[in-house]
């Protein structure tokens, strides 16, 4: 009686898996597909030949894949030896053949059964002389004990006898079923993340990979830690991971953790820690910068401005600081203020030399904020068409001013540097009207120009023996008649003899009447004082002069034969 040879190869695995059987394949079979063979007549480890005498006969000679307990031979289609009991690891390939015979049959059909102790389960049928291999089938082998059998089946009024591993002649020794035990796989579960760092608000995905020890894929979930937060347990799918999105992670360093407790065919896996922690930055700003005037001139002032934005959506305003650069030389900082709606920061400067500048503002970042390079700028500087000598002008405002006798005027000066004149100038006032003075906040303005106040004062009339007032301007000639009125009242017709001019048309008696009310208060002096009276600065138009004087020197005096002397005049009207 001869045999043939059908190779069973079976991968314990989490997916539906193929168990092939060929009944006679051609010489050269693809990868995955089984040759088969004849067996030899006599086969003392096969358990047809305690059978010799039965016309058929069938063997299920298992091996594991890689095992040193239960190898398989090269090629498996040579294995003829059986081995009743087999334990291995859920992921690893259990292989083997089926041995059957007489080696002429060329009807009949062969199934193969598992039983885990709830009744046979068929795994794979093959009609012989037509299936080359067992179909496609979903049967999982998880963790557990199982009885794996077979049955060579004819149909009625067939000369060959059925065979089943699990009856007699196999129900004696040797034992034709196989005993398959399947434990547990080891697990192990890894973290990453779809952007790391990343920014505030940004979609950020982090993915658990679960994998078995022998290339299995692990069933079952996985539940990740967020710093202090335990996220709802996600199963794992098909390809044994599970990922979650977020876009609320805050800015700042989290610890992220995925932990595994097992399934029924897999081991817990050791907590993973995704490395290195999520990173969340600012949101990513754009700056951009601006000038006031471009091209320019030698010597003009230029205001630049950087104006900063974040993404839309953030409520958080940048704040912090902008570098504005001249090619690679920072020329000024400012800080970022609000500016009708904006966010900007501003500089002005006026010694650009001549040629093309590639100005940049570079935002510095906050804690809410990413730092930020605008685009360059090109800033042209042009020589002036008509090129002023270096120097510099002095402005006085308000002017003209009005104050009344004995009241101070605030006034501001302003110099100017024209041409990039580079020397401090010293003021002063000159032509300043009887019994007035002007006083300077700072008196010398610092290279490149500035401002300054001008306090210019006037006084009325007083006792000359003291310096308090009989009035202030127009408003005290409506007092009542204290000491003071008294004595102005005199004092006042005094000045009007002296000051209105001859011209000014009076009836014949007003002139006469204020000589004598005025030689009536000569002789209340006493009242008065007792001494004399100092009349301050009398009403009327004025012009006085505010002076600069500079030197490259730095010298600063009008005597200096190179100091550059500048005057310019402000105009008063003094009033009662």
């Amino acid at each position: 009686m001869r045999s043939r040879v059908i190779r069973f190869a079976r991968a314990l695995c989490l997916l539906p898996c193929l168990i092939w059987m060929t009944v006679w394949a051609t010489p050269r079979i693809a990868g995955g597909q089984i040759r088969a063979t004849a067996a030899p007549r006599q086969a003392e480890s096969s358990p047809k030949a305690a059978t010799a005498l039965i016309p058929t006969s069938l063997s299920l000679n298992l091996c594991v894949d890689g095992s040193t307990t239960y190898p398989c031979p090269n090629p498996v289609t040579s294995d003829y030896t059986f081995v009743p009991s087999i334990s291995l690891t859920y992921g690893q390939n259990l292989d083997g053949v089926v041995v059957y015979g007489p080696a002429g049959l060329n009807s009949g059909t062969i199934t193969i059964y598992k039983d885990n102790g709830t009744g046979r389960v068929p795994i794979c049928t093959l009609l012989i002389g037509i299936d080359l291999a067992c179909p496609a089938n979903s049967t999982i082998f998880d963790v557990d004990t199982y009885t794996l059998s077979a049955t060579l089946t004819f149909p009625a009024g067939s000369a060959y006898a059925n065979f089943d591993t699990s009856l007699v002649p196999c129900g004696t020794n040797p034992t034709c079923d196989v005993m398959v035990s399947v434990a547990k796989d080891t697990s192990a579960i890894a973290l990453s993340s779809s952007q790391n760092p990343s920014a505030f608000g940004s979609p950020v995905t982090i993915t658990a990979q679960a994998t078995g020890g022998y290339g299995a894929t692990p069933t079952g979930q996985v539940v990740f830690t967020v710093d202090t937060l335990t996220l709802v347990p996600m199963t794992l799918d098909a390809n044994g991971r599970a990922s979650f999105p977020t876009t609320s992670l805050t800015i700042g360093t989290h610890d992220i953790t995925a932990s595994y407790a097992g399934a029924l065919d897999f081991y817990p896996a050791a907590d993973a820690r995704l490395s290195p922690p999520q990173v969340i930055v600012p949101p990513a700003t754009t700056t951009t910068v601006a000038s006031s005037l471009n091209p320019s001139a030698l010597g003009d002032k230029v205001t630049f401005t950087a104006s900063i934005a974040n993404a839309a959506g953030f409520a958080a305003s940048p704040s912090g600081s902008a570098a504005f650069r001249d090619g690679n030389v920072t020329f000024a900082t400012g800080p970022v203020a609000q500016k009708g709606g904006q966010s900007v920061a501003q500089t002005t400067i006026s010694t650009l030399a001549t040629g093309s500048h590639s100005i940049t503002a570079a935002y510095s970042g906050d804690g809410s904020n990413s730092p930020s390079v605008s685009p360059t700028l090109v800033q042209q500087v042009n020589y002036p068409l008509t090129l002023a000598p270096p120097g510099y002008r002095i402005t006085v405002t308000p002017s003209p001013v009005a104050l009344g006798v004995g009241q101070t005027a605030d006034l501001t000066v302003t110099v100017t540097a024209i041409s990039g004149f580079s020397a401090p100038v010293t003021l002063n006032c000159s032509d300043l009207p009887n019994e007035s003075a002007c006083t300077f906040g700072e008196n010398v303005i610092p290279a490149g120009g500035g401002s300054t106040t001008l306090a210019f004062s006037t006084m009325a009339p007083h006792d000359c023996g003291s310096t308090v007032p009989y009035f202030i301007g127009t408003a005290s000639l409506h007092r009542p008649a204290s000491l003071g009125a008294r004595c102005a009242v005199p004092a006042l017709a005094g000045v009007l003899l002296l000051v209105l001019p001859r011209r000014f048309r009076m009836t014949r008696w007003m002139r006469p009447m204020l000589a004598v009310v005025f030689a009536g208060g000569l002789l209340t002096l006493a009242g008065c004082g007792g001494h004399c009276t100092d009349f301050g600065t009398p009403p009327g138009g004025y012009t006085f002069k505010v002076n600069g004087t500079a030197s490259p020197t730095g010298t600063s005096t009008a005597s200096d034969p190179g100091a550059v002397n500048v005057t310019t005049s402000v105009a008063v009207s003094v009033k009662l």
